[in-house]
């Protein structure tokens, strides 16, 4: 790549390590979204053989926080955030909670402004079974504080994970993790491992309600 644009140059790229062609349906694959890239600026390709539309690319970085879970069993989001980092609008985050794919929390003490669990965003995330684990709460008229009480805390059912480490498959390194347990859920079929989960977290359910 040659004559890249001023603010591409103005921007000082941390420990480069490789230079990447991909196109946005590989990202998709790679379950990288367009937010998190950093977009430097613009560069011209010196060769036609790569087989572009164009020979002007995007130049742009993977932001350091989009391959960091943070604190996943934690971090709140404002509806207004969750819309940015979602790339669209706050009608379309609180549609999407109506349908049952996201969910929302009251911060103790608190009687308005609801919150969203960040770990909803990563790409990592079994959608499916936290759509499940909504429903059957929302079968039961449950808050949902009581299904996030369920994915914060860790489970001896689940190997020592907590739920949202299962939902992410994300294994920390702690001690109580039942490497056994895991590599058994593991093996399991995705389908009847969901039940399993969603089979634990009613049991949680009505230990917390009776």
């Amino acid at each position: 790549m040659s004559q890249q644009s001023s603010k591409a140059n103005s921007i000082s790229v941390q420990e480069p390590t490789m230079l990447l062609a991909v196109t946005p349906s590989i990202l998709d694959r790679l379950g990288i979204r367009t937010a998190d890239l950093n977009e430097l600026g613009t560069a011209k390709l010196s060769s036609s053989e790569l087989g572009f539309l164009s020979d002007t690319v995007k130049v742009v970085s993977l932001s350091p926080t989009s391959t960091t879970i943070g604190d996943s069993n934690g971090d709140l989001l404002s509806a207004e955030a969750m819309a940015q980092k979602m790339q669209c609008s706050r009608a379309n985050v609180y549609e999407r909670e109506k349908k049952g794919s996201l969910f929302s929390v009251l911060p103790p003490g608190r009687e308005n402004g609801r919150r969203y669990p960040a770990f909803q965003l990563q790409a990592r995330l079994d959608a499916a079974l936290l759509t499940a684990l909504i429903m059957r709460f929302r079968e039961r008229q449950a808050s949902m504080n009581l299904l996030w009480d369920f994915l914060r805390s860790v489970q001896p059912s689940l190997g020592g994970l907590t739920g949202v480490e299962l939902l992410l498959w994300q294994v920390p390194q702690r001690r109580g993790v039942d490497h056994v347990v895991l590599n058994e859920l593991n093996l399991l079929d995705a389908a009847v491992r969901r039940e399993y989960v969603i089979d634990h977290a009613l049991e949680g359910l009505s230990y917390a309600l009776s």
